[in-house]
């Protein structure tokens, strides 16, 4: 289960995540922070676009 705490209110580099979890390779840590289809339409919405 994703997101039990408290969201982040601040973007955190995968690579501190994968040092502080004690992960060898970063896409050992990336498995367990894959976007939910939530997190990519909030993406989405927060770029500007030219309409």
């Amino acid at each position: 289960m994703r997101g039990r705490g408290e969201l982040a209110s601040e973007p955190v580099d995968v690579v501190l995540v994968a040092e502080l979890m004690g992960h060898a390779a970063v896409n050992t840590t990336r498995r367990y922070t894959l976007p939910t289809e939530v997190d990519k339409t909030r993406a989405l919405d927060a770029l500007t676009t030219d309409r």
